[in-house]
């Protein structure tokens, strides 16, 4: 669908840049009527009078409507480029790789893959490898994103995406009276998993015990 829209956006432009052309070119000149369909004669005017003054002379140009539809035509044909062609819909659905990086205790870059988001470009879940406290949701607003733990009370992440494969930015849990902060990176897999992973169901496999130690 987004081709489809992509190719009427330039077909529009083209049309446009097309008609423009025409536009300047001149217009075809109405031959001169002949000097007897023009003038009259009568016993009190002599030959060739104009029979009305207030006629239009010979050959003049009407005026065209062409500018008023290029104008038109030009208004839609930005309005599609800007909200079709240019326009970037990030989608956070689907397989991706984390990197976490300490800027305070606590573990430092453990790797997450895959963590797995699935719903829809706006809203949904996601998992953190098997992981039984890696569950959480997450919200897309535009290239900003932020998700949220729904096992621990505390800990979000805030960042944003980088390009359409590519996101970055920071995490804080809060664990008590300690303040645990972290810079993460993320990075789409080339196959993303249409369903998150298994998830474990005992201590070993804790995301508290891995970033803590404890």
């Amino acid at each position: 669908m987004r081709t489809i829209h992509k190719a009427t956006a330039w077909f529009v432009i083209l049309a446009f840049v097309t008609l423009l052309q025409v536009s300047a070119l001149p217009l075809r000149a109405k031959p001169a009527p002949a000097a007897a369909e023009t003038s009259m004669s009568s016993p009190e005017q002599g030959p060739g009078v104009i029979e009305e003054e207030g006629a239009p002379p010979a050959g003049a140009k009407k005026k065209s409507i062409v500018p008023l539809v290029l104008i038109g035509v030009g208004i839609a044909a930005v309005a599609v480029l800007a909200l079709v062609v240019l326009k970037t819909s990030y989608d956070i659905t689907g397989s991706w790789t984390f990197t976490m990086t300490a800027t305070s205790s606590g573990a430092n870059n453990p790797t997450w893959n895959p963590v797995t988001f699935t719903g829809d470009k706006k809203s949904g879940a996601f998992q953190v490898q098997g992981f039984f406290d890696g569950m959480g949701t997450y919200t897309v607003d535009g290239k900003n994103v932020t998700m949220k733990s729904t096992y621990y009370a505390d800990w979000t992440w805030t960042g944003k995406f980088t390009g359409k494969d590519a996101m970055s930015g920071s995490s804080t849990w809060h664990d008590g009276a300690d303040t645990l902060t972290w810079n993460w990176t993320a990075s789409r897999n080339a196959s993303s998993a249409a369903q998150p992973p298994s998830v474990a169901s005992g201590p070993a496999d804790s995301i508290r015990k891995q970033l803590l130690g404890r």
